[in-house]
C-alpha cells in the first residue's frame, strides 16, 4: 500500500487549503509546518525530523490542509493513500487501533511542543530545541528555527551567541 516519494528542499509537498489524500510519514529529512499571517510572513507552527514522525498537517482528514507542509531539506517520504488505509482499517481492527494510537502519539507530542514553546523563556526554548532536534539547527533556516521557537531571527542570533 506504501510508495516512497523524494521531495526537494524548498519544495512544498502539500499546499494549504489542498484536501488531505496521503499518510506521509518521513523516512529522511527535515520537513516544516507553517501558515501565512494576513501581513505574509510565515508562522512555522511544526518542525517534523524524526524518521516514522507523520508529517501532517491535522488529524482531521476531510478538511483541506489548514497549513503548508515544506521540505526544509532533501526529504523522503513514505506516502499511504488515506482512504486506502481507511478502507483496510475498517475492517482490521488491530489496525485501526494502532493508527489511532500512531496518531495520539504523534499529536500529543505537537501539543506538548506547543506548551513548552508557550512557558519557556527565549534561551530556554533554544536549550530545548537543541535537545529536542539533535543536529538541525545546522541543517535548516534559522528563520524557520526563529518562527518555530516564537522569537525574532536577531533575538535568536543574540541566544545563540549567549550560549
Amino acid at each position: 500500500m506504501a510508495s516512497i516519494q523524494q521531495f526537494q528542499k524548498r519544495e512544498i509537498i502539500l499546499e494549504m487549503g489542498t484536501q488531505q489524500k496521503w499518510f506521509y510519514l518521513l523516512k529522511q529529512g527535515v520537513a516544516c509546518s507553517y501558515s501565512l499571517q494576513s501581513d505574509g510572513s510565515e508562522i512555522t507552527d511544526c518542525i517534523m525530523a524524526e524518521p516514522g514522525m507523520p508529517v501532517m498537517p491535522s488529524p482531521e482528514f476531510d478538511i483541506p490542509s489548514p497549513t503548508y507542509i515544506e521540505a526544509l531539506t532533501d526529504c523522503t517520504l513514505v506516502l499511504l493513500k488515506i482512504s486506502d488505509v481507511q478502507n483496510k482499517a475498517q475492517y482490521n481492527p488491530g489496525l485501526a487501533a494502532l493508527i489511532n494510537r500512531y496518531l495520539s502519539r504523534a499529536w500529543h507530542d505537537h501539543y506538548k511542543t506547543e506548551s513548552a514553546l508557550r512557558l519557556l523563556p527565549a534561551r530556554d526554548r533554544y536549550k530545548w530545541f537543541l535537545e529536542e532536534y539533535p543536529g538541525v539547527i545546522d541543517r535548516v533556516p534559522h528563520s524557520r528555527i526563529s518562527s518555530f521557537l516564537g522569537m525574532s531571527p536577531i533575538t535568536l542570533s543574540r541566544v545563540r551567541a549567549g550560549i
